[in-house]
């Protein structure tokens, strides 16, 4: 009599797991998409900090440029002095954004970690369900 019932339950059992499963599912796509939404909003803000790092070297370049001229020009080191301070000052900011800028867009801030360890938990989960 138990073996009928078993039977009998069998379909509704494998709905509710397969309904579950979806569900599992479509709970990770929405996690994959905001972590991708967060680790773009990273990136962007790393590319925004390259673009800086880069236009403040061609100040920079620009400022050397214009403190050699006043070095040849004038013969005197004030003016040249003042303008290769500003250009080192500037070079160092610009090295900075650069590290920071592009430690935002390595390979590994990139990687979706949260997602991949879900996915994993969940994997390990099912295994074991399908071995009991």
């Amino acid at each position: 009599m138990a073996d009928e019932k078993s039977v009998r339950n069998a379909p509704d059992l494998l709905s509710r797991a397969i309904a579950q499963f979806l569900q599992l599912i479509r709970g990770e796509f929405k996690l994959a998409q905001a972590e991708l939404s967060e680790i773009l909003s990273r990136a962007s803000a790393g590319l925004i900090m390259l673009s800086l790092a880069i236009i403040l070297l061609l100040v920079a370049l620009n400022t050397l440029a214009t403190a050699l001229v006043g070095l040849v020009a004038a013969a005197g080191l004030s003016l040249g002095m003042a303008g290769i301070a500003v250009s080192a000052g500037l070079i160092v900011i610009a090295i900075a954004l650069g590290f920071l800028g592009k430690s935002r867009i390595s390979p590994n801030a990139l990687k979706p970690n949260r997602t991949l360890d879900n996915l994993k938990d969940d994997l390990d989960v099912m295994k074991g369900e399908w071995h009991d």
